[in-house]
């Protein structure tokens, strides 16, 4: 019974999405690579805790959305940190959130495509963090553009942090101290 509640649930969300896909792209012109599904606070501290940022580093999130884990990053360790979303609603959120906050000087914020800003970026080659939250066919496209930038240019302090529901592969929240990806 919980099981057929729970793909119910599922159907209905699903469609829902696939109806708010349909009215953006027909209002915006593109459509989601991400839910707009805010993390919560509690994770994002326990993840930030395992990364070991300070003053001197620099977090990436790719989809910042309203900018929640730039501006608990900052304000837990001090690290600049760059985003960039589509979505003009949640960045005037985040820009709001971050003035609130006092940290438009440790965080910068564009209205940017995901897949251009991380093929296209300067700054993304002196990251140390890059925070993902992604569907699984965006997360394997951004994935590979990242993977061919970092080949040549990845220091031994980048770090990737993806989340995403039931990723093949991946042992969520674990940090590998050998190559500093957090899966």
């Amino acid at each position: 019974m919980r099981e057929q509640i729970k793909k119910e649930l599922l159907l209905v969300a699903k469609r829902k999405f696939e109806q708010d896909q349909k009215e953006r792209k027909q209002m915006h012109g593109y459509d989601l690579a991400a839910p707009i599904s805010p993390s919560p606070t509690s994770l994002i501290s326990s993840v930030l805790l395992k990364l070991n940022l300070d003053q001197n580093s620099l977090l990436f999130d790719m989809g910042c959305g309203d900018g929640r884990w730039m501006i608990q990053a900052s304000m837990m360790s001090g690290c600049r940190c760059i985003g960039c979303d589509l979505d003009e609603k949640r960045l005037q959120i985040a820009t709001e959130n971050i003035e609130a906050h006092k940290l438009s000087g440790k965080i910068k914020i564009y209205r940017e495509d995901v897949f251009k800003f991380a093929s296209e970026s300067k700054d993304l080659s002196y990251a140390d963090v890059i925070v993902l939250y992604l569907f699984r066919d965006s997360l394997k496209q951004i994935e590979n553009i990242l993977f061919d930038r970092f080949k040549c240019h990845q220091t031994d302090q980048t770090r990737l942090n993806k989340a995403e529901i039931d990723v093949e592969g991946c042992d969520q929240g674990r940090i590998d101290d050998e190559t500093k990806h957090l899966w």
